[in-house]
């Protein structure tokens, strides 16, 4: 558990917000990116994850902020 923030940190840029999202969950916000490069940072974490411990992997989900969102929402 403790690889996946630092695989995390080594990908994603200073001011992107993550959190833990209960137990093992992580949420990231990536602010100015669309969903091809957020999709790249995503794919970043899991080869980062793949070196910091092999065999490793993630699941990961992507949701766009539309007005109105809020982070349940987009959770959800």
């Amino acid at each position: 558990l403790r690889d996946v923030p630092r695989a995390i940190v080594a990908t994603l840029r200073a001011y992107d917000l993550t959190v833990r999202w209960g137990g093992d969950e992580f949420v990231c916000a990536l602010s100015d990116v669309d969903e091809v490069v957020a999709a790249q940072r995503i794919a970043g974490i899991a080869a980062n994850l793949r070196i910091l411990r092999p065999g490793a992997s993630i699941s990961a989900g992507l949701a766009l902020l539309a007005d109105g969102d809020t982070l349940e929402t987009l959770v959800a």
